[in-house]
């Protein structure tokens, strides 16, 4: 098994916004192509300071940064910069590496553009289930869950004018619904 290298097309995701806004020109848009390795041991992308500096990142914060060798280190991180791999596009960010250093790919632009990595082959591809666009999971959202049944407008006007929200079913200690009077006819037993 060996390494596989992609091609990375990299742009300021801030200059392509501008550039779609008609305020700044799209040949001003930063933008480079790399090889990068791609690392299924690392979380995020790496990119040199060089070129991080060249595409006109922003440093917006550190993370706490787990090496191969599992040293630990506190490494800038930049924004945003889109990233296509494979036909696929992506803005996110990225750590930045010292400068020179080998790009890699991390699992998060793989999980999110729905690649898979094929060492035998040396090739990163699209997932085959997913040829045309990124797949991807999620828990369902609140839209799609099953929403509680609506109380009727005169149980709502009893608890509003009770000053409380009136549970849909409320029993008083004899087993009745509440507010309902016990004539003795009740035999329990």
């Amino acid at each position: 098994m060996g390494e596989i290298k992609v091609s990375v097309f990299l742009q300021n995701a801030g200059d392509l916004i501008l550039a779609e806004d008609g305020r700044q020109a799209r040949n001003k848009v930063r933008a480079r192509k790399i090889e990068a390795l791609v690392d299924t041991g690392a979380v995020m992308t790496l990119l040199p300071q060089d070129l991080v500096e060249y595409l006109g990142l922003k440093v917006s914060g550190k993370a706490i940064v787990t090496l191969a060798d599992d040293t630990k280190k506190e490494m800038p991180v930049a924004e945003i910069v889109a990233m296509t791999v494979c036909e696929r596009t992506w803005v996110t960010d990225c750590i930045v590496g010292p400068p020179g250093c080998e790009p890699l790919l991390g699992r998060l632009v793989l999980e999110r553009l729905d690649l898979v990595p094929d060492p035998l082959n040396g090739v990163l591809a699209p997932r085959p289930e997913s040829p045309f666009l990124p797949s991807l999971k999620l828990k369902k959202t609140d839209e799609e869950k099953p929403r509680p049944r609506k109380r009727s407008s005169s149980a709502r006007g009893a608890a509003k004018e009770a000053g409380r929200k009136q549970p849909a079913i409320l029993k008083d200690t004899a087993g009745l619904p509440a507010g309902q009077p016990d004539d003795g006819s009740r035999n329990d037993g």
